[in-house]
């Protein structure tokens, strides 16, 4: 076989170290291209969808005992704030629109980086997501991808790229007042018997790619020794029967407390003239009220939370927020008057 003479390396094996060279230097390249457009503050300036999701990360470490995870329906309907003044009980709402299980997965992965969550309460109008089958799919994928190659989601941030991104790690810095809550008190009525429609529904089970990070945010919740309870908040608009069928046998088959405030209104008391915000889709802060006092007793009674009122600098530092929270909605119903 004919020899390198510079090496005495032959050409095959040239060519092997060749594409070796090349792959690990595209890998080194690739790696740097993920850090350098990683968000550097979680904003929405940033880079950050939805930066209320993501305030967790400027809490007090380990000072967050309930996390919520979910769509649209928990950041309206789950108040920390309401539940803080009432019981003392630390949580924070990681909530987007229309979020598929694989970034609700994920969610909870960032937010142990930095919390120690002793409940997880996933919210279950997203095992049932808006989309047929192969939107499911194509979603799921791009989820996975994003979060596994954040370049992909980020792509557009280097055109922002300074010095300092390259030379410092993200320092996270905003803070979330009402810890993720969406909070407003606008008040448009929903009259049930009237605007309801008759929703199509033909699922037998959640669908695959969804059950399938929900089995894995499961077992990594369980993994961190914390409890797991699903809650359906209320929106009579996309509620069917079948829907609480299909949870509450999933729910059953992992020993998981489930609570529908559909399939039961009387829990929370919800008055649709009252209590939403658009027309029975979410509720207002009225609704949100309701719902957290339900939920607050509901957590004391089944789950070991400690009272974190004791603790008096992280009291200060809630006490201020929950003030901020009610200057915000009396600053509200001044304009809307």
């Amino acid at each position: 076989m004919e020899k390198i003479k510079a090496w005495g390396i032959s050409s095959p094996v040239k060519k092997y170290v060749r594409g070796v060279s090349f792959f690990i230097i595209l890998l080194l390249l690739l790696c740097i291209a993920n850090y350098v457009t990683l968000p550097r503050n979680n904003t929405k300036k940033s880079g950050i969808y939805n930066e209320n999701a993501w305030g967790f990360y400027t809490e007090p470490k380990d000072s967050i005992d309930v996390l919520v995870i979910g769509n649209s329906d928990a950041y309206s309907a789950f108040s920390p704030l309401e539940i803080w003044n009432e019981f003392g009980i630390t949580s924070y709402v990681s909530g987007q629109g229309n979020i598929m299980m694989a970034e609700s997965y994920n969610a909870y992965l960032e937010a142990v980086k930095y919390q120690k969550p002793k409940l997880v309460i996933i919210e279950t109008d997203s095992f049932f997501p808006n989309f047929d089958e192969n939107e499911i799919m194509i979603n799921t994928l791009a989820d996975t991808v994003y979060n596994a190659v954040p370049l992909f989601k980020y792509h557009d941030r280097w055109k922002y790229v300074t010095l300092h991104d390259i030379l410092n790690p993200p320092e996270y810095k905003w803070r979330s007042y009402s810890k993720g809550q969406y909070v407003s008190s606008k008040i448009d009525a929903y009259v049930p018997s009237k605007h309801k429609k008759e929703i199509e529904f033909d699922k037998t089970d959640i669908d695959p790619f969804i059950s399938f990070y929900l089995d894995l945010l499961i077992k990594e919740v369980r993994n961190n020794d914390a409890e797991i309870m699903f809650v359906r908040f209320p929106c009579d608009k996309s509620y069917v029967p079948e829907k609480h069928d299909i949870i509450q046998k999933y729910a059953d088959e992992y020993g998981i407390r489930f609570i529908d405030m559909d399939h039961n209104p009387e829990i929370a008391g919800i008055d649709w003239k009252k209590d939403t915000r658009d027309k029975g889709t979410h509720l207002n802060v009225y609704g949100a009220r309701k719902v957290s006092k339900y939920m607050g007793n509901y957590m004391l009674d089944n789950f070991k939370l400690p009272d974190r009122r004791n603790d008096e600098e992280l009291k200060k530092l809630w006490d201020e927020d929950y003030k901020t929270y009610l200057l915000v909605i009396d600053t509200m119903n001044k304009r809307l008057k």
